[in-house]
């Protein structure tokens, strides 16, 4: 796997100020041969004039109006510093011609120009005659730097937004790993209790089944990617301990195959539909409750098919683990496997379904 470059920390104070003395030394190169071709002896003049103004507006508006303005939705207020920029450049313009036409001796197309410019005045660039002149020529000037900080100010935000709700994600699932139903752990401790009061033979296997589930959220979890058999033992882990813990009084269907290769998968991606259906199922109403659990995989796609009973009017919102949803869940798939999955929950009378199908394939492949 390729190292990930921290951009944050490569780019320094002192690599942005090279960055920014070579930006600028661009652009005025690109000012500097636009000019030249209007009068050669008095380019640099032209280029002063411009590079003062444009630098003024692209600091005012990159470092201000972008991030203050702009990006929290005051398009009123950007749209009048927009205003004051034209403004701004419109004078400086005027006033560089007033002093070259006054002192210094401009060439025959450089001449043309600042007649132009001085004929209709200090206010010359509300012209309605001239605007289209002066807006071409401001937006010359400005839609480079203008247009490049735009892009990355507009990138940035997108890539903080991808970052926090990736840093959400890790903390609802840091809670989703410490909130595994308290009342099941209660009751499969107590369980276990009776067990050794009567010597029952299964109670060893029962702990282990419980520290399994334990060491799983604990530590195997915290890696990005975990084994698909890792993930299927923690799921069965679990679902042999909702057996002692309902008995005969719910009905506990499964169908989990064994073999999956060596695919790998999010950890805790499952869990939360099966721990949902006991949540909203039998927790909720024992009579007649039923779940059913089919894990099957087959050509590199993952299914998973959810079910449970439910009672119309004693079932809550449905929700995994106080809060977090199915929107979470969803959230995470769409990170992991944007285009590779498919999710379809259905509600009928009586019941509640949750079908997920991942395609493995190209996923996996994409981590070795």
């Amino acid at each position: 796997m390729q190292k990930e470059i921290n951009w944050e920390k490569a780019y320094t104070v002192r690599v942005r100020i090279l960055s920014h003395i070579t930006f600028w030394f661009v652009v005025t190169s690109i000012y500097y041969l636009s000019y030249r071709r209007l009068d050669l002896s008095l380019a640099w003049f032209m280029v002063l004039k411009d590079i003062f103004a444009v630098t003024t507006i692209f600091y005012i508006t990159s470092y201000i109006i972008i991030p203050k303005w702009l990006l929290q939705g005051k398009f009123l207020k950007t749209f009048l510093w927009f205003f004051v920029i034209y403004l701004w450049w419109g004078w400086l313009t005027y006033i560089a011609c007033l002093y070259m036409d006054n002192f210094l001796q401009p060439g025959v197309r450089l001449e043309q120009y600042i007649k132009l410019v001085l004929t209709h005045g200090v206010f010359g660039i509300f012209n309605w005659m001239q605007l289209p002149f002066y807006i071409l020529d401001f937006a010359y000037l400005t839609a480079l730097p203008l247009g490049l900080k735009l892009m990355q100010s507009l990138v940035n935000k997108s890539h903080q937004k991808t970052l926090l709700e990736r840093d959400n994600l890790a903390l609802e699932l840091n809670f989703l790993k410490s909130q595994i139903n308290p009342h099941f752990l209660f009751n499969t401790l107590n369980n276990i209790y009776r067990m050794v009061n009567k010597n029952d033979p299964k109670t060893a296997a029962t702990v282990l089944s419980l520290g399994g589930l334990m060491q799983y959220t604990l530590y195997e979890s915290n890696f990005k990617y975990v084994s698909i058999t890792n993930e299927v033992k923690f799921i069965k882990n679990y679902l042999e301990l909702e057996w002692l813990r309902y008995g005969e009084k719910v009905q506990i269907i499964t169908n989990i195959q064994e073999d999956f290769d060596e695919y790998q998968i999010v950890p805790l991606i499952l869990f939360p539909f099966i721990e949902n259906a006991f949540k909203h199922g039998p927790e909720n109403s024992r009579i007649d409750a039923w779940v059913k659990v089919e894990l099957t995989f087959n050509e590199s796609t993952l299914k998973l098919y959810v079910a449970n009973s439910y009672k119309p009017g004693i079932v809550k919102d449905r929700k995994i683990n106080g809060g977090i949803g199915l929107e979470n869940v969803t959230k995470r798939l769409k990170m992991n496997y944007e285009g590779a999955y498919t999710m379809k929950v259905t509600q009928k009378d009586n019941s509640y379904s949750t079908l997920l199908e991942i395609n493995l394939g190209m996923h996996n492949d994409n981590l070795n």
